[in-house]
This record gives structure tokens, sequence and C-alpha cells, in this order.
């Protein structure tokens, strides 16, 4: 398998000591804080905030909104990795054709895109049960900007925090980020997290790899492909993107086109 890009910046988060370095760091805040020593920032709220359980998932009105459901109930899903560099710095706005610079924030994002429904259910365009984009942090950002405040804030548990960091130091050269939602304020799911990872191929080529994590169990998504992205995917700064098929999706699409066309046939003067 090849595809036509590799990241404009390849990854040099630190190695796993400066990871450890900076989870003593953060550890020792936290300590100041519960013992009541001086700090900067205020105080944790005492009571933990409480995790979504996924046995309790249902669909939502929303794809956009709610916690993803089990990995054990995704019947077909779809991943993208966008790489923001790759997208032009001025463009015209279709809306009032304008021409813009864009604001760039983090380099790269993961949308994921899944279905907990039987096969024959399934429509794909604009369909997904469940479809999030998800900002990809480097390993010492995330701790910082997303585990660490959020756990002085009280969104994050302790436990929930500690599984986080035993990923990233465990993988400290990949990108990070959490599942959340902004349907009526900034939402965040802290059992379900995601990893993005590039490694060569035999070929070669470095591509890009994918692992969703949600509570005890891990999606992953290793076989990226740019084949079939359109022009337009591409200008949106999609590189690569991965269809996993649980039910058996592409048989039925395929079923379904030959009884089609063998209709058509029987109809035909």
């Amino acid at each position: 398998m090849s595809i036509d890009w590799t990241p404009s910046r390849p990854s040099t988060t630190p190695n796993s000591s400066v990871l450890s370095d900076l989870k003593a760091s953060i550890a020792a805040r936290r300590s100041g804080r519960a013992e009541g020593t001086t700090t900067s920032t205020t105080s944790a709220p005492v009571a933990e905030p409480v995790a979504v359980i996924s046995s309790t998932w249902a669909p939502s009105e929303r794809a956009d909104f709610g916690p993803m459901m089990p990995i054990s109930a995704i019947t077909y899903a779809v991943a993208g990795v966008f790489d923001n560099d790759k997208k032009p710095e001025v463009y015209t706005d279709p809306k009032t054709g304008k021409v813009r610079t864009r604001q760039k924030a983090v380099q790269y994002k993961v949308t994921i895109e899944t279905w907990a429904m039987p096969v024959h259910l399934i429509q794909k365009r604009g369909g997904a049960q469940f479809s999030r984009g998800i900002q990809m942090r480097s390993a010492p950002e995330f701790l910082i900007k997303i585990v660490d405040k959020n756990v002085t804030a009280g969104r994050f548990s302790q436990a929930q925090a500690a599984r986080m960091m035993q990923v990233v130091q465990a993988n400290a050269n990949d990108f990070y980020g959490v599942i959340s939602d902004r349907v009526g304020g900034f939402n965040y799911y802290p059992d379900q997290f995601v990893r993005l990872r590039f490694a060569m191929n035999e070929d070669g080529v470095l591509l890009p790899q994918v692992t969703v994590y949600n509570e005890d169990d891990v999606l992953v998504f290793r076989s990226f492909t740019d084949k079939y992205l359109t022009d337009s995917q591409r200008r949106s700064g999609l590189v690569a993107q991965q269809y996993l098929d649980l039910c058996g999706y592409a048989e039925h699409r395929a079923a379904q086109k030959a009884r089609l066309t063998n209709s058509n046939a029987g109809t035909t003067p």
C-alpha cells in the first residue's frame, strides 16, 4: 500500500524519560493542591465527575452529540486523518466569495464515524449514529492542556487521568485526543480517547494508525489509504481514510447492485 503523502512535521515529542519527569511534575502539583500548599491555580472540586458508562449507551438524535457506542456494538466504521498543514493558507470562502487566510490550530485531526445497526439499515452518507472530529495533540501538550487542566477543573477523575497517562507514557511519540462534543457547552467523555501514530510499512512508507480507546476495549484502524479520496477531500486536508466493515456491508451492497442489474436486464425489451 502506498500513500502519496508524508507528515510535514514528523513526530518529535520527547522520549519516555522526559514524559516521566512531566508526569512527576503534574503529580507534584496535584499533591500540593490536595495538601493545601500554595499554588497559582484553584483547587479542584472534591466530588469526582460521573463517568459515562457504555452499557447505558443509546443512539442520540444527533451523531455529533454524546459518547461513542461500545466497540463491541459497532458494525461499520470510517476513520479519516487530516493534516491541516496540507490545507492552502489562502482560500476563497464559498459562502461570501471573499479571499481569506486560514487560521490553523493543531496540525492533525482524526474523524470517526460509526454505526451500531444491522447491515440492511446502514446508510453511509449522512447516516452515521456517531460522528466526531478529534483534535490530536503531542503527548506533552495533551497531558498539560487536556489531562491536567481537566483534572484540575474536576471534569476528569484521577482514575481516568491515570489510564490516559499510562497509554501516553507507553507511546510517547504519538498524538492524542479525547472524544467530546460542543452541544450545550463543551462536554468531554474521558473514558473514550484516541491515539494517532505514524508507522513505517514494509515498503518504507510512513502510514497513519488510529487506536480508539473506549473504557476497556480498543478499536484499531491500521489499513489507511488515499486511493479513493476526491480532490475536494484532499483540499480539506484529508490525507488518508479507512473503512472498517464488521457486518458484511460490502457484500450486501454488491448483492443489491447485482439484483438491480438482473432486474433491469429482465425488463429490457
